[in-house]
């Protein structure tokens, strides 16, 4: 389904984008 791949996209550019301002806010 197309909206299911779509929003797992969504969810995965989402995670990414956390993962690196944790990151970024960890090496302060």
């Amino acid at each position: 389904l197309a909206v299911a791949r779509a929003l797992q996209d969504l969810t995965h550019q989402l995670m990414d984008a956390a993962q690196h301002k944790i990151e970024a806010f960890a090496h302060g």
